[in-house]
């Protein structure tokens, strides 16, 4: 006699789903628009994520044209290429979310993969390409050899002594620098 299908214990969420084949760990998606990078100061803080923060992702979201540079501004270009960003892939049909979760969120809409009445409608709006930034070799090396030049001259400075015995003033000398240092550190 059959089991009614009232019998069979419900499965449970989620001890019912079969493990995962794959979990990857990835950073975070960062996405900007040249107007976000019109200061250089804006760009030396990209700089700096991109240098302490590689696994993230960074995007440049522009207005499309025919000369993808003019779109994020020659101006915003130039700046980006002197401080070591370059630009590794361009991707065209993105266009402005329709129900934006944050700013810069866009749609990636190729002509071929548009099946939706939401899709339609967002691919009439103006079209956006995509630019996948990252830093180039000799910039990361740069920041490497200042950052290991930084800790080098702070340990250096550490060790030396406030007091020394070196002939001075009754046989011994204060070093002011260090007793300096010494006194600001401990203000802050």
């Amino acid at each position: 006699m059959p089991q009614s299908s009232m019998s069979k214990p419900l499965p449970r969420w989620p001890e019912s789903l079969p493990p995962p084949v794959r979990i990857e760990m990835g950073g975070r998606l960062i996405c900007l628009s040249p107007v976000e990078l019109s200061t250089d100061s804006s760009i030396g803080d990209l700089v700096h994520d991109m240098y302490w923060f590689p696994d993230d992702h960074y995007y440049l979201f522009s207005k499309f044209s025919e000369d993808i540079s003019e779109d994020i501004g020659a101006e915003v270009a130039k700046r980006l290429e002197t401080a070591g960003v370059v630009t590794k892939i361009t991707e065209p049909y993105f266009y402005p979310h329709p129900n934006p979760g944050y700013a810069n969120d866009f749609v990636h809409l190729p002509p071929d993969q548009i099946h939706h009445e939401w899709q339609r409608k967002a691919s009439q709006s103006e079209m956006y390409v995509r630019q996948i930034l990252s830093l180039e070799p000799w910039k990361r090396k740069q920041l490497d050899i200042a950052q290991t030049a930084e800790a080098t001259s702070s340990a250096v400075s550490r060790s030396e002594p406030l007091l020394e015995a070196k002939p001075g003033f009754a046989g011994f000398s204060i070093n002011v620098s260090v007793l300096w240092r010494w006194l600001r550190d401990r203000w802050r």
